[in-house]
């Protein structure tokens, strides 16, 4: 008798002696040493066949090798025949059936300000990229991958057009920039300064009132005086310039050219 693997075979005189022949007797014509035929009683015994059921619970983005076989989400259950692995050194199969945790997914959509962006791992979400996916290794409570789905809404942009008409000599502040007569328009972004605290922006155009000047051209006796604006002209003070302050109609400032 014989103990062999369940998955080998015997070939005694022609004759193939497997599980599921395991039994005969063979006749082997003139086999004996006498010289007469032998007859061989065959009766094969089998080592126990070693299975072993895996049954494990993986992230549903992983895969188990067993053998050279991957088991995955899309392939997870089946048996792998590991030739020669068991103690006997016979083959040993391994019934492989997989689960897998929850699939973890979040939605991220805050209303944020249209400067803004926003980082979900290291991918930046702004106004020009306001949607998609991101895969956070490893985040998930069961150490699994975390895919965050982003889809931002904005606050409508803050504008505003600042059109007034000033003096030639007036200056107008926004922010930290000064616009007069040499520097009469432009573009100032004033920080956090809307309602919802967004960036605010101040498109400036000024406009100015026509310059108020009178020129004021006489003769005078050298001995006579001529008091214009509280000023005293004479022989000895022929010409100046005399400003009045917000003098003018419109509130400007007034100036006579006296010669």
């Amino acid at each position: 008798m014989s103990t062999i693997c369940p998955e080998d075979s015997l070939v005694i005189g022609g004759e193939i002696f497997h599980q599921g022949n395991p039994t005969g007797s063979i006749i082997i014509p003139q086999g004996a040493n006498n010289g007469c035929d032998s007859i061989i009683n065959v009766a094969l015994d089998f080592f126990p066949i070693d299975t072993f059921n895996l049954g494990q619970t993986i992230c549903p983005e992983d895969s188990l090798f067993v053998g050279g076989t991957a088991f995955h989400f899309n392939n997870p259950t089946g048996s792998v025949t590991l030739e020669n692995a068991a103690i006997t050194g016979c083959d040993s199969i391994v019934n492989v059936d997989l689960t897998f945790f929850p699939i973890v997914t979040s939605d991220l959509m805050p209303t944020i300000c249209p400067e803004d962006t926003i980082t979900v791992g290291n991918e930046q979400f702004y106004l020009g990229n306001s949607t998609g996916a991101v895969i956070l290794e490893n985040a998930a409570t069961t150490g699994c991958d975390s895919t965050v789905n982003v889809d931002l809404s904005f606050f409508p942009a803050s504008t505003f057009n600042l059109t007034p008409t000033i003096c030639p000599g007036d200056t107008v502040t926004v922010g930290s920039e000064q616009f007069h007569m040499g520097n009469p328009s432009g573009i100032v972004v004033l920080d956090n300064a809307s309602s919802n605290g967004c960036d605010s922006t101040v498109s400036v155009n000024l406009s100015f009132f026509p310059a108020n000047e009178v020129s004021i051209t006489d003769n005078l006796c050298q001995v006579d005086t001529v008091t214009i604006a509280g000023q005293e002209f004479n022989s000895g003070m022929l010409s100046d310039t005399i400003v009045l302050n917000n003098a003018a109609n419109n509130g400007c400032d007034s100036t006579i050219f006296v010669n």
